[in-house]
């Protein structure tokens, strides 16, 4: 089993039971190799921790990369790249969150990759802005909170009815109205056309 495909699987697992919870036997067994094998690649449970995640978060930005190249215009980059990122967060249990914390350089490395998503949101939000899609008084910083808050409140509230893809991307769809031109509201008249659930 290649190196990558055990830090991808070894993530899954951190990311649905915390760091804690997880068993270094246990991974060995359902992997399907020994215990003595996967220490001889990382030397203890910490540094496989921090291996898979930094591989995640390397993946991550190659795919908002991939995202943003297969879009049309900014603010189905700005959705799409949301509705993905937001995919990836709503996978992981809040033990994984809290293990974190704990855990100084993982939550070093994902601090890195959150700023760094932040900045080409940011990038993205402006260019919207300069391309006339958004309003110039728009405040990133306002909308992603709002944004934020408003999908962890529906899925709360309404998880029972609706997908999380579709909180998010109707959550998104609503938001971005209140801060688009007339020429940013085709645009998301075309996107709700387009994504049907």
């Amino acid at each position: 089993m290649r190196k990558e495909h055990i830090l991808e699987f070894v993530y899954s697992e951190f990311a649905a039971c915390g760091f804690k919870r997880v068993n270094v036997d246990d991974l060995a067994s359902k992997m399907r190799i020994s215990k003595k094998t996967l220490y001889e690649m990382f030397s203890n449970k910490e540094k496989l921790f921090l291996e898979a995640i930094n591989l995640k978060s390397g993946k991550i930005i190659v795919a908002m990369s991939q995202v943003s190249e297969e879009c049309e215009n900014v603010l189905e980059i700005i959705i799409r790249c949301s509705m993905h990122l937001f995919g990836v967060i709503n996978g992981v249990s809040k033990q994984f969150e809290q293990d974190i914390k704990n855990c100084h350089q993982a939550a070093e490395s994902l601090n890195h990759i959150k700023n760094t998503l932040l900045e080409s949101g940011k990038r993205r939000f402006d260019q919207g802005k300069h391309e006339g899609y958004l309003l110039q008084d728009a405040d990133f910083e306002i909308v992603g909170n709002l944004l934020n808050h408003q999908v962890v409140k529906m899925t709360e509230q309404t998880s029972e009815r609706y997908t999380p893809t579709q909180i998010c991307f109707n959550s998104l769809i609503i938001i971005l109205r209140g801060v688009c031109t007339e020429k940013g509201r085709a645009i998301l008249d075309e996107l709700q056309e387009s994504y049907k659930f």
